[in-house]
């Protein structure tokens, strides 16, 4: 028995033609692809939340807090000692938690560097306020940075809290008619007013600025989300 050649392609372009059709079979899913869904409206953050504060997650002092239950004392003093050197206001909770600590040391560490902490910032807020340039935008921003620091809920109680505040956003408004607009002077402003719960005065502000700003951008979520909890609050 004899055998006819045969015009079979060779095993290379065989291989060749098997390790294409992959590729080609993307390419044709890329032409024919289904339209892509509209993007939808995101709300971050808690809508149940009533505070004007949002965005407030401390991703440094947060993680420390869940170590301070499971670590061994001479840890905690080291943590504690640490803590030194962190805004008052982001270190109060840990402080105070130290504060209830059964370790003698430990608990009057922590409260002569929470009080500590105090003064340094009543200090700075003395000096700012009684500064001779509070036109200066500079001076003026700083004043609402460092009230707001002060207005934190680890720092006051809130009944205190709530007059603090209101006496910022009445500054804030007055600040913004006798200073030069810079973008510091706006964001602090732009902050003063969602603390204080007046998203209203915070959207005028950020409309103001051009469109292609990136500070803008960075502020439009946060006046967006205080509008949605002011608007959840009227609903109710």
């Amino acid at each position: 028995m004899t055998f006819e050649p045969t015009n079979l392609p060779a095993p290379e372009v065989l291989l060749a033609v098997i390790t294409l059709i992959p590729v080609l079979v993307a390419w044709a899913l890329g032409l024919f692809s289904s339209a892509s869904e509209p993007a939808g409206v995101i709300t971050l953050g808690n809508p149940l939340r009533t505070s004007g504060v949002v965005f407030d997650h401390d991703p440094v002092h947060e993680p420390v807090v869940h170590l301070s239950r499971t670590e061994t004392t001479r840890q905690l003093r080291d943590l504690a000692l640490g803590l030194r050197n962190s805004p008052v206001e982001k270190a109060a909770p840990l402080l105070k938690h130290f504060m209830e600590s059964g370790d003698p040391e430990l608990a009057l560490f922590a409260q002569s560097t929470l009080q500590q902490g105090r003064e340094k910032l009543q200090a700075a807020a003395g000096r700012l306020q009684n500064h001779h340039a509070q036109t200066d935008p500079r001076i003026a921003a700083a004043v609402l940075e460092t009230g707001l620091r002060q207005a934190s809920p680890a720092l006051t109680a809130p009944g205190e809290r709530e007059g603090r505040v209101q006496t910022l956003a009445k500054k804030a408004s007055e600040q913004l008619s006798s200073c030069e607009h810079t973008p510091r002077l706006l964001a602090a402003c732009v902050r003063v007013f969602l603390t204080a719960g007046i998203p209203e005065k915070a959207d005028a502000i950020t409309r103001s600025m051009p469109e292609d700003s990136d500070l803008r951008r960075a502020l439009e979520p946060d006046i967006r989300f205080a509008m949605h909890i002011k608007a959840c609050a009227a609903a109710r």
